[in-house]
Protein backbone atom coordinates (compact mmCIF):
# COMPACT_ATOMS: atom_id res chain seq x y z
CA UNK A 1 0.00 0.00 0.00
CA UNK A 2 2.78 2.16 0.73
CA UNK A 3 4.59 1.28 -2.74
CA UNK A 4 1.74 2.73 -4.51
CA UNK A 5 1.51 6.01 -3.20
CA UNK A 6 5.62 6.31 -3.11
CA UNK A 7 5.33 5.50 -6.53
CA UNK A 8 4.38 8.57 -8.13
CA UNK A 9 6.03 10.87 -5.84
CA UNK A 10 9.28 9.07 -6.80
CA UNK A 11 8.46 9.19 -10.57
CA UNK A 12 7.89 13.21 -10.18
CA UNK A 13 11.38 12.95 -8.17
CA UNK A 14 13.25 10.88 -10.82
CA UNK A 15 11.45 10.82 -14.18
CA UNK A 16 14.40 8.61 -15.18
CA UNK A 17 13.25 5.57 -12.75
CA UNK A 18 11.05 3.68 -14.60
CA UNK A 19 13.62 3.00 -17.26
CA UNK A 20 14.77 0.61 -15.12
CA UNK A 21 11.70 -1.98 -16.36
CA UNK A 22 13.21 -1.87 -19.72
CA UNK A 23 14.38 -5.65 -21.20
CA UNK A 24 17.76 -6.15 -22.38
CA UNK A 25 16.77 -6.30 -25.74
CA UNK A 26 15.28 -2.65 -25.58
CA UNK A 27 18.54 -1.61 -24.49
CA UNK A 28 20.63 -3.53 -27.56
CA UNK A 29 17.92 -1.94 -30.09
CA UNK A 30 18.78 1.94 -28.30
CA UNK A 31 22.49 1.45 -28.17
CA UNK A 32 22.57 0.32 -31.80
CA UNK A 33 20.33 3.36 -32.42
CA UNK A 34 22.36 5.29 -30.65
CA UNK A 35 25.45 4.01 -32.50
CA UNK A 36 23.38 5.08 -35.81
CA UNK A 37 22.71 8.32 -35.12
CA UNK A 38 26.18 9.58 -33.32
CA UNK A 39 26.97 9.20 -37.48
CA UNK A 40 24.17 11.32 -38.49
CA UNK A 41 26.05 14.50 -39.73
CA UNK A 42 24.91 13.84 -43.88
CA UNK A 43 22.02 15.99 -43.38
CA UNK A 44 23.74 18.88 -41.02
CA UNK A 45 26.14 19.72 -43.46
CA UNK A 46 24.83 18.78 -46.95
CA UNK A 47 23.87 22.17 -48.07
CA UNK A 48 27.45 24.09 -46.57
CA UNK A 49 28.96 20.79 -48.48
CA UNK A 50 27.13 21.27 -51.56
CA UNK A 51 27.70 25.01 -51.74
CA UNK A 52 30.99 25.75 -50.50
CA UNK A 53 33.01 22.28 -51.17
CA UNK A 54 30.81 21.98 -54.62
CA UNK A 55 30.48 25.05 -55.70
CA UNK A 56 26.60 24.66 -56.34
CA UNK A 57 24.44 28.10 -55.50
CA UNK A 58 21.81 27.81 -52.67
CA UNK A 59 18.70 27.39 -55.19
CA UNK A 60 20.70 24.19 -56.27
CA UNK A 61 21.21 23.03 -52.63
CA UNK A 62 17.30 23.69 -52.12
CA UNK A 63 16.64 21.07 -54.59
CA UNK A 64 18.98 18.13 -52.60
CA UNK A 65 17.34 18.90 -49.47
CA UNK A 66 13.71 18.58 -51.12
CA UNK A 67 14.99 15.52 -52.43
CA UNK A 68 15.80 14.08 -49.71
CA UNK A 69 12.40 14.76 -47.86
CA UNK A 70 10.55 13.23 -51.09
CA UNK A 71 12.39 10.17 -50.63
CA UNK A 72 11.87 10.10 -46.35
CA UNK A 73 7.71 11.06 -47.45
CA UNK A 74 7.86 7.75 -49.74
CA UNK A 75 9.79 5.20 -46.81
CA UNK A 76 7.28 5.09 -44.45
CA UNK A 77 4.31 3.21 -45.83
CA UNK A 78 5.90 1.33 -48.05
CA UNK A 79 8.67 0.10 -45.49
CA UNK A 80 5.68 -0.29 -42.84
CA UNK A 81 4.29 -3.18 -45.01
CA UNK A 82 7.76 -4.69 -45.68
CA UNK A 83 8.31 -5.20 -41.81
CA UNK A 84 5.31 -6.76 -41.87
CA UNK A 85 6.08 -9.14 -44.26
CA UNK A 86 9.83 -10.12 -43.78
CA UNK A 87 10.00 -9.02 -39.95
CA UNK A 88 11.44 -5.86 -38.57
CA UNK A 89 14.79 -6.71 -37.49
CA UNK A 90 15.94 -7.77 -40.87
CA UNK A 91 14.76 -4.36 -42.61
CA UNK A 92 16.67 -2.21 -40.08
CA UNK A 93 20.01 -4.15 -40.63
CA UNK A 94 19.55 -3.92 -44.64
CA UNK A 95 18.54 -0.12 -44.14
CA UNK A 96 22.08 0.28 -42.38
CA UNK A 97 24.04 -1.61 -44.86
CA UNK A 98 22.47 -0.25 -47.81
CA UNK A 99 23.02 3.84 -46.26
CA UNK A 100 26.75 2.74 -45.49
CA UNK A 101 26.98 1.54 -49.12
CA UNK A 102 25.55 4.89 -50.73
CA UNK A 103 27.85 7.13 -48.18
CA UNK A 104 30.45 5.71 -49.49
CA UNK A 105 29.62 6.47 -53.11
CA UNK A 106 28.44 9.84 -52.42
CA UNK A 107 31.99 11.47 -52.23
CA UNK A 108 32.63 9.93 -56.22
CA UNK A 109 29.69 11.58 -57.62
CA UNK A 110 29.77 15.66 -58.40
CA UNK A 111 27.27 15.88 -61.17
CA UNK A 112 24.13 17.67 -60.33
CA UNK A 113 21.79 15.08 -61.19
CA UNK A 114 23.78 12.12 -59.65
CA UNK A 115 23.76 14.05 -55.84
CA UNK A 116 19.69 14.05 -56.53
CA UNK A 117 19.70 10.70 -57.27
CA UNK A 118 21.96 10.07 -54.33
CA UNK A 119 20.29 11.31 -51.73
CA UNK A 120 16.61 10.28 -53.05
CA UNK A 121 17.93 6.73 -52.44
CA UNK A 122 20.50 7.58 -49.28
CA UNK A 123 17.19 8.91 -47.71
CA UNK A 124 15.01 6.18 -48.41
CA UNK A 125 16.93 3.64 -47.26
CA UNK A 126 17.97 5.36 -44.10
CA UNK A 127 14.51 6.80 -43.40
CA UNK A 128 13.68 3.26 -43.85
CA UNK A 129 15.53 2.26 -40.18
CA UNK A 130 13.06 4.90 -38.35
CA UNK A 131 9.57 2.86 -38.57
CA UNK A 132 11.05 -0.44 -38.66
CA UNK A 133 12.95 0.70 -34.84
CA UNK A 134 10.00 1.84 -33.39
CA UNK A 135 7.87 -1.31 -34.93
CA UNK A 136 10.59 -3.66 -33.03
CA UNK A 137 10.40 -1.84 -30.02
CA UNK A 138 6.48 -2.66 -30.13
CA UNK A 139 7.25 -6.41 -30.63
CA UNK A 140 9.59 -6.36 -27.83
CA UNK A 141 7.91 -4.22 -25.24
CA UNK A 142 5.21 -5.09 -23.11
CA UNK A 143 1.86 -2.69 -23.96
CA UNK A 144 2.22 -1.22 -20.57
CA UNK A 145 6.22 -0.42 -21.04
CA UNK A 146 5.83 0.84 -25.12
CA UNK A 147 5.97 5.05 -23.73
CA UNK A 148 8.55 4.43 -21.57
CA UNK A 149 10.88 2.54 -24.35
CA UNK A 150 10.19 5.18 -27.24
CA UNK A 151 11.27 8.20 -24.44
CA UNK A 152 14.21 5.50 -24.02
CA UNK A 153 14.16 5.13 -28.04
CA UNK A 154 14.40 9.26 -28.17
CA UNK A 155 17.17 9.49 -25.68
CA UNK A 156 19.07 6.94 -27.86
CA UNK A 157 18.67 9.22 -31.06
CA UNK A 158 19.73 12.54 -28.90
CA UNK A 159 22.62 11.32 -27.36
CA UNK A 160 23.39 10.32 -30.75
CA UNK A 161 22.36 13.39 -32.67
CA UNK A 162 24.71 15.26 -29.58
CA UNK A 163 27.87 13.80 -31.17
CA UNK A 164 26.97 13.93 -34.81
CA UNK A 165 27.28 17.38 -36.41
CA UNK A 166 29.61 18.00 -33.31
CA UNK A 167 32.63 15.35 -34.81
CA UNK A 168 30.89 16.51 -38.65
CA UNK A 169 32.06 19.77 -37.92
CA UNK A 170 35.92 19.01 -37.14
CA UNK A 171 35.89 16.23 -39.93
CA UNK A 172 35.13 18.57 -42.65
CA UNK A 173 37.71 21.03 -41.21
CA UNK A 174 40.26 18.55 -43.15
CA UNK A 175 38.18 17.07 -45.98
CA UNK A 176 34.91 16.79 -46.61
CA UNK A 177 34.76 13.24 -47.37
CA UNK A 178 35.26 12.18 -43.99
CA UNK A 179 31.89 13.06 -43.07
CA UNK A 180 30.55 10.25 -45.94
CA UNK A 181 33.40 7.99 -44.43
CA UNK A 182 32.23 8.17 -40.58
CA UNK A 183 28.93 7.85 -41.25
CA UNK A 184 29.34 5.32 -43.34
CA UNK A 185 30.90 3.22 -40.67
CA UNK A 186 28.87 4.29 -37.97
CA UNK A 187 26.08 2.42 -39.57
CA UNK A 188 28.37 -0.54 -40.58
CA UNK A 189 28.80 -0.36 -36.83
CA UNK A 190 25.17 -0.45 -35.57
CA UNK A 191 24.89 -3.02 -37.96
CA UNK A 192 27.00 -5.54 -36.47
CA UNK A 193 25.82 -4.50 -32.68
CA UNK A 194 22.47 -6.00 -34.12
CA UNK A 195 24.26 -9.07 -35.69
CA UNK A 196 25.59 -9.98 -32.12
CA UNK A 197 22.01 -9.40 -30.35
CA UNK A 198 19.14 -12.39 -30.07
CA UNK A 199 16.46 -9.48 -31.06
CA UNK A 200 15.08 -12.08 -33.66
CA UNK A 201 13.64 -14.52 -31.85
CA UNK A 202 12.25 -12.33 -29.15
CA UNK A 203 10.45 -10.35 -32.04
CA UNK A 204 8.78 -13.63 -33.84
CA UNK A 205 7.63 -14.72 -29.84
CA UNK A 206 6.18 -10.85 -29.74
CA UNK A 207 4.32 -11.07 -33.01
CA UNK A 208 3.01 -14.24 -32.56
CA UNK A 209 1.50 -13.66 -29.26
CA UNK A 210 -0.08 -10.04 -30.80
CA UNK A 211 -1.48 -11.97 -33.25
CA UNK A 212 -3.29 -14.52 -30.93
CA UNK A 213 -4.54 -11.52 -29.01
CA UNK A 214 -5.65 -9.57 -32.16
CA UNK A 215 -8.95 -7.97 -31.60
CA UNK A 216 -11.28 -8.12 -34.68
CA UNK A 217 -11.49 -5.24 -36.47
CA UNK A 218 -14.68 -2.92 -35.03
CA UNK A 219 -17.26 -1.66 -37.45
CA UNK A 220 -17.66 1.39 -35.47
CA UNK A 221 -14.31 2.49 -37.13
CA UNK A 222 -13.90 6.41 -37.89
CA UNK A 223 -12.71 7.68 -41.20
CA UNK A 224 -9.84 9.95 -40.32
CA UNK A 225 -10.38 11.60 -43.38
CA UNK A 226 -13.65 12.99 -42.42
CA UNK A 227 -13.05 14.13 -39.11
CA UNK A 228 -12.59 17.71 -38.92
CA UNK A 229 -10.86 17.63 -35.71
CA UNK A 230 -7.68 15.41 -37.50
CA UNK A 231 -7.80 18.13 -41.12
CA UNK A 232 -7.88 20.91 -38.70
CA UNK A 233 -4.91 19.47 -36.75
CA UNK A 234 -2.66 18.72 -39.84
CA UNK A 235 -2.87 22.51 -40.85
CA UNK A 236 -2.60 23.98 -38.03
CA UNK A 237 0.43 22.40 -36.57
CA UNK A 238 2.09 22.33 -40.34
CA UNK A 239 2.90 25.94 -40.13
CA UNK A 240 5.10 25.71 -37.20
CA UNK A 241 6.65 22.42 -38.16
CA UNK A 242 7.48 23.53 -41.51
CA UNK A 243 9.55 26.64 -39.62
CA UNK A 244 11.29 24.05 -37.68
CA UNK A 245 12.28 22.00 -40.15
CA UNK A 246 14.02 24.85 -42.21
CA UNK A 247 16.84 24.95 -39.96
CA UNK A 248 17.93 21.98 -41.87
CA UNK A 249 19.33 24.25 -44.67
CA UNK A 250 19.11 27.79 -42.89
CA UNK A 251 20.92 27.81 -39.79
CA UNK A 252 24.01 26.40 -41.25
CA UNK A 253 23.88 28.69 -44.06
CA UNK A 254 23.30 31.79 -42.07
CA UNK A 255 26.17 30.94 -39.38
CA UNK A 256 28.77 30.15 -41.98
CA UNK A 257 27.82 31.72 -45.25
CA UNK A 258 26.63 34.96 -43.83
CA UNK A 259 28.23 35.47 -40.36
CA UNK A 260 31.61 34.01 -41.38
CA UNK A 261 31.82 31.29 -38.26
CA UNK A 262 33.84 28.28 -39.17
CA UNK A 263 31.17 25.01 -39.61
CA UNK A 264 32.33 23.70 -35.57
CA UNK A 265 29.76 26.52 -34.08
CA UNK A 266 26.85 24.81 -36.43
CA UNK A 267 27.58 21.69 -34.89
CA UNK A 268 28.07 23.42 -31.01
CA UNK A 269 24.44 24.83 -31.68
CA UNK A 270 22.97 21.40 -32.30
CA UNK A 271 24.52 20.13 -29.29
CA UNK A 272 22.98 22.97 -27.09
CA UNK A 273 19.81 21.85 -28.68
CA UNK A 274 20.35 18.31 -28.21
CA UNK A 275 21.42 18.67 -24.41
CA UNK A 276 18.68 20.32 -23.39
CA UNK A 277 16.08 18.00 -24.74
CA UNK A 278 18.48 15.27 -23.27
CA UNK A 279 18.51 16.78 -20.09
CA UNK A 280 14.85 18.77 -19.51
CA UNK A 281 12.83 17.43 -22.55
CA UNK A 282 10.69 14.68 -19.68
CA UNK A 283 11.54 16.87 -16.21
CA UNK A 284 8.93 19.83 -18.36
CA UNK A 285 6.79 17.77 -19.73
CA UNK A 286 6.34 16.29 -16.70
CA UNK A 287 5.64 19.66 -15.25
CA UNK A 288 2.90 20.80 -17.38
CA UNK A 289 1.42 17.23 -17.66
CA UNK A 290 -1.90 18.88 -16.42
CA UNK A 291 -1.78 21.77 -19.05
CA UNK A 292 -4.24 21.17 -21.99
CA UNK A 293 -3.00 20.07 -25.35
CA UNK A 294 -3.92 22.86 -27.15
CA UNK A 295 -2.50 25.47 -24.34
CA UNK A 296 0.96 23.98 -24.94
CA UNK A 297 0.70 23.89 -28.52
CA UNK A 298 0.19 27.11 -28.85
CA UNK A 299 3.43 27.89 -26.29
CA UNK A 300 5.47 25.84 -28.21
CA UNK A 301 4.41 27.13 -31.62
CA UNK A 302 5.21 31.13 -30.00
CA UNK A 303 8.35 29.93 -28.39
CA UNK A 304 9.87 28.30 -32.07
CA UNK A 305 8.60 31.55 -33.53
CA UNK A 306 10.26 33.66 -31.27
CA UNK A 307 13.39 31.76 -31.06
CA UNK A 308 14.01 31.68 -35.14
CA UNK A 309 12.64 35.52 -35.58
CA UNK A 310 15.63 37.04 -33.18
CA UNK A 311 17.97 35.15 -35.79
CA UNK A 312 17.78 38.15 -37.74
CA UNK A 313 19.15 40.43 -34.86
CA UNK A 314 21.62 37.99 -34.12
CA UNK A 315 25.26 38.53 -35.03
CA UNK A 316 27.55 37.02 -32.82
CA UNK A 317 27.76 33.73 -30.95
CA UNK A 318 26.03 34.32 -27.09
CA UNK A 319 23.09 35.62 -29.53
CA UNK A 320 22.84 32.65 -31.48
CA UNK A 321 23.29 30.27 -28.14
CA UNK A 322 20.10 32.29 -26.86
CA UNK A 323 17.92 31.67 -30.10
CA UNK A 324 18.86 27.94 -29.73
CA UNK A 325 17.83 28.29 -25.76
CA UNK A 326 14.27 29.21 -27.26
CA UNK A 327 13.33 27.16 -29.39
CA UNK A 328 14.50 24.15 -28.14
CA UNK A 329 11.96 24.71 -25.22
CA UNK A 330 9.42 25.17 -28.27
CA UNK A 331 10.36 21.97 -29.46
CA UNK A 332 10.32 20.36 -26.47
CA UNK A 333 6.68 21.82 -25.15
CA UNK A 334 5.50 21.72 -28.85
CA UNK A 335 6.62 17.26 -29.76
CA UNK A 336 4.95 15.76 -26.65
CA UNK A 337 1.65 17.39 -27.12
CA UNK A 338 1.21 16.82 -30.86
CA UNK A 339 1.49 13.10 -30.26
CA UNK A 340 -0.65 13.37 -27.04
CA UNK A 341 -3.48 15.46 -28.87
CA UNK A 342 -3.80 13.02 -31.82
CA UNK A 343 -3.67 9.96 -29.26
CA UNK A 344 -6.23 11.59 -26.94
CA UNK A 345 -9.27 12.32 -30.58
CA UNK A 346 -8.19 9.12 -31.62
CA UNK A 347 -10.60 6.36 -31.79
CA UNK A 348 -9.83 3.08 -30.09
CA UNK A 349 -9.84 0.86 -33.16
CA UNK A 350 -7.75 3.68 -35.65
CA UNK A 351 -5.36 5.00 -33.13
CA UNK A 352 -2.33 3.98 -35.37
CA UNK A 353 -4.14 6.21 -38.65
CA UNK A 354 -3.86 8.76 -36.79
CA UNK A 355 -0.80 8.44 -36.10
CA UNK A 356 0.26 8.13 -38.80
CA UNK A 357 -1.07 11.81 -40.09
CA UNK A 358 1.55 12.70 -37.73
CA UNK A 359 4.20 11.08 -39.96
CA UNK A 360 2.68 12.50 -42.36
CA UNK A 361 3.27 16.39 -40.91
CA UNK A 362 7.15 15.44 -40.63
CA UNK A 363 7.67 14.41 -44.26
CA UNK A 364 5.64 16.95 -45.34
CA UNK A 365 7.39 19.76 -43.52
CA UNK A 366 10.67 17.99 -44.12
CA UNK A 367 9.88 18.65 -47.92
CA UNK A 368 9.07 21.74 -48.10
CA UNK A 369 10.72 23.44 -45.27
CA UNK A 370 14.36 23.31 -45.73
CA UNK A 371 13.83 24.23 -49.38
CA UNK A 372 11.67 26.95 -48.74
CA UNK A 373 13.98 28.28 -46.40
CA UNK A 374 17.13 28.08 -49.02
CA UNK A 375 15.02 29.86 -51.26
CA UNK A 376 13.94 32.48 -49.41
CA UNK A 377 17.15 33.28 -47.84
CA UNK A 378 18.30 33.58 -51.15
CA UNK A 379 15.75 35.94 -52.36
CA UNK A 380 14.73 37.95 -49.58
CA UNK A 381 18.05 37.72 -47.59
CA UNK A 382 18.62 35.93 -43.57
CA UNK A 383 16.69 39.24 -41.70
CA UNK A 384 13.70 38.73 -43.52
CA UNK A 385 13.36 35.21 -43.99
CA UNK A 386 13.78 34.67 -40.15
CA UNK A 387 10.94 37.80 -39.39
CA UNK A 388 8.89 35.12 -42.39
CA UNK A 389 9.69 32.45 -40.05
CA UNK A 390 8.47 34.14 -36.80
CA UNK A 391 5.08 35.51 -38.75
CA UNK A 392 4.10 31.81 -39.92
CA UNK A 393 4.68 30.50 -36.98
CA UNK A 394 2.19 32.76 -35.37
CA UNK A 395 -0.45 32.15 -37.79
CA UNK A 396 -0.09 28.14 -36.88
CA UNK A 397 -0.51 29.38 -33.20
CA UNK A 398 -3.32 31.42 -34.12
CA UNK A 399 -4.88 28.13 -35.53
CA UNK A 400 -3.63 25.95 -32.72
CA UNK A 401 -5.48 28.23 -30.53
CA UNK A 402 -8.92 27.90 -31.83
CA UNK A 403 -8.30 23.37 -31.69
CA UNK A 404 -11.00 21.46 -30.11
CA UNK A 405 -9.73 19.74 -26.84
CA UNK A 406 -8.61 16.28 -27.38
CA UNK A 407 -11.83 14.98 -24.61
CA UNK A 408 -14.22 16.62 -27.18
CA UNK A 409 -16.29 13.62 -29.10
CA UNK A 410 -16.51 14.03 -32.32
CA UNK A 411 -20.35 13.71 -33.40
CA UNK A 412 -19.97 11.66 -36.66
CA UNK A 413 -18.17 8.90 -34.88
CA UNK A 414 -21.43 8.37 -32.81
CA UNK A 415 -24.00 8.60 -35.34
Amino acid sequence: MVSKKIKPVLRKINPWSSLARMPRSMWAVSFATFINRAGSMFLTFLAIYLTKYQGYSIDYAGYVLSAYGIGSLAAGPVVGKLADRFGNLPIMKLSLLLSAFVLFLFPFFHEFWMIIVLTLVLSWVSEAFRPANLALISDIVKPEDRKIAFALNRLAINLGFSIGPLLGGFLIMFDYHWMFIFDGLTSLSALGFLMITTLSKEEKERRAERELNKEVESSEKVNPFRDPRLIYYVIALSPVYIVFFSQISTISLYVVNELKFPEPVIGALFLVNTAMIIFLEVPLNNAMVDWEDRKLLSLGGVLTGIGFGLFAFSHNIPMLVICIVILTFGEMIFSPASANYLAEIAPVHSKGMYMGFLQIVFNISLFIGPAAGAFMMEGLGSKWMWISCFFLSIIGVLLMWRMRTGHEKLATANE
